[in-house]
């Protein structure tokens, strides 16, 4: 079995009102309720002439919060990325 790989999802509303963006905590919560973090297990198969087939084993979904004050390891990037997304959506250009 090789190395488990993450898929994370975020939901970034736009508020026609206000003009911004945001993240939707609440909408994550509503839509993956296991967590927003699924690890995918990969699971090969090698065949008597060498051949090596890869398929997507079990799934694993979990929340960025791990508890006891402990975050997924790559939530705090992630969410800094995302963070500095939104700003950058949420900057007034000089366009007209």
């Amino acid at each position: 079995m090789n190395k488990p790989h993450t898929t994370h999802f975020f939901i970034i509303s736009y508020d026609s009102i206000s003009k911004k963006w945001s993240s939707d905590y609440d909408k994550e919560e509503e839509l993956f309720i296991d967590g927003t973090i699924c690890t995918h297990e990969i699971d090969e198969e090698v065949f008597a002439d060498g051949t090596v087939h890869k398929y997507e084993g079990s799934k694993k979904w979990s929340g960025g919060y791990l508890g006891d004050g402990e975050f997924h390891p790559l939530e705090e990037m992630l969410m800094d990325k995302i963070s500095d997304a939104i700003d950058h959506l949420n900057t007034p250009t000089n366009e007209t």
